[in-house]
């Protein structure tokens, strides 16, 4: 799935300008996982029409809702904490949340559950990052969320490999 590896590579890109300083690094962070995100949901949406689907059931229409409402409410609480940065974190959420809400609309196949938890796993880590970011500000509750981060980052962003290259491999089951 060449549109998961490209995935992946912005957010190696993300990585590499969140970890420098300043606006503009943070900026062009949000920016790649952004792109990355967008990757993910057109490989998803590829793949869901190469197994037939034709549109959302009734329980994936309210899981949707549900999971956007949810996001869509962190996003506006968090963008109303961020300050000048209050347009790109809600812009940000909406998108990771499109990546979300394509996972959960993926047809069953062979590696969906492992996609499924990667990509809430990458919410997960998204979610913690901007609370450590924008809304608690004690030094050892910024740390602990800080290496929370990591781990559900990256064994969010390795599931989201491991189910894709499995779902991508095998005939639809």
């Amino acid at each position: 799935p060449t549109l998961i590896v490209i995935g992946l590579a912005l957010g190696a890109i993300g990585d590499f300008a969140l970890s420098r300083p300043g606006t503009p690094a943070f900026l062009a962070g949000m920016a790649a996982f952004a792109a990355g995100h967008l990757a993910y949901v057109w490989a998803f949406w590829t793949r869901a029409a190469e197994l037939g689907f034709s549109a959302p059931t009734p329980g994936q229409w309210v899981a949707i809702a549900v999971l956007m409402a949810l996001i869509l409410g962190l996003g506006l609480w968090l963008s109303s904490k961020a300050g000048d940065l209050r347009l790109p974190v809600l812009g940000y959420a909406l998108v990771i949340g499109a990546m979300a809400a394509t996972v959960l609309i993926l047809p069953p196949n062979a590696g969906r559950k492992d996609i499924l938890l990667g990509a809430g796993l990458f919410l997960l880590s998204d979610a913690l990052l901007a609370l450590r970011m924008f809304v608690v500000t004690a030094p050892k509750p910024r740390l602990a969320l800080g290496l929370a981060v990591w781990p559900a980052y990256w064994m969010g962003q390795a599931l989201i490999l491991i189910g894709s290259v499995i779902y991508w491999t095998f005939p639809k089951v």
